[in-house]
C-alpha cells in the first residue's frame, strides 16, 4: 500500500493535512476553512496554471458565486 501523503513542508512552514492546520516554525498560522482549501489545492498542483474558474469549481462547487463571493475568493487569493 502506498503511503499517504500527510503534509507539506516549505521552508520553515509546515501544512499539516491531517489537522488541517498551518504553521510556521512552533507559530500556528489561523486559517479559515476554505483558505486552507485553497492552499491545499494550489500545493497539489505544481507548475500548474490554475484558473479562478477551476477553484471555484473545486473549492467553492456547492455554492452559487455571486459577484460578492468572487470578491471575498479574490480577497482569500490575494493573501495566499
Amino acid at each position: 500500500m502506498a503511503n499517504a501523503v500527510t503534509g507539506y513542508r516549505l521552508d520553515d512552514f509546515l501544512i499539516d493535512l491531517g489537522n488541517r492546520q498551518l504553521w510556521r516554525g512552533q507559530e500556528l498560522i489561523p486559517l479559515n476553512s476554505k483558505y486552507f482549501d485553497v492552499l491545499v489545492f494550489l500545493l497539489t498542483r505544481p507548475q500548474q496554471l490554475v484558473t479562478r474558474q477551476q477553484l471555484f469549481e473545486n473549492i467553492w462547487r456547492d455554492v452559487i458565486v455571486t459577484d460578492w463571493r468572487s470578491a471575498s475568493a479574490s480577497r482569500i487569493f490575494g493573501k495566499l
